[in-house]
């Protein structure tokens, strides 16, 4: 939606102004798929579903969601794992944390989330 209005506004001002129209779509086309492309968008939507748990406007942590995208999610788990005091949702938490495996890492499936995820991994200094 940015992007068409971004997009109709360019329209609108070509109208008035003489500019490169086609080359001004394309630019803004091309900024916008790469924020999208490094926005950590599944991360964003982890941390705001822990935050509402948090700040007690959603009941439970959907845990099985974490595991759509691991790597986005060990950073805020971590945090949730150090702060809750719920016994069953920790113990699920550590579950999640532990299961995680970095087998392949190969440089074709490295992305930021990752490389974060892979910063964390040893020491999550768990305590049991």
């Amino acid at each position: 939606m940015i992007v068409l209005a971004v997009v109709f506004i360019i329209i609108i001002v070509s109208r008035f102004k003489k500019i490169n129209l086609i080359r001004n779509i394309i630019l803004t086309f091309a900024i916008c798929f790469l924020l999208l492309c490094y926005a950590n968008v599944d991360g964003m939507i982890i941390k705001y579903n822990i935050d509402r748990y948090q700040s007690g406007t959603l009941k439970a942590v959907d845990v099985d969601m974490l595991y759509g995208a691991p790597d986005a999610a060990k950073p805020y788990v971590l945090e949730l794992y150090r702060n809750v005091n719920d016994h069953q949702l920790k113990t699920e938490l550590e579950t999640f944390l532990l299961g995680q495996n970095e087998s392949d890492g190969s440089f074709q499936k490295m992305n930021l989330q990752k490389l974060t995820a892979r910063r964390l991994h040893p020491p999550y200094k768990i305590k049991r």
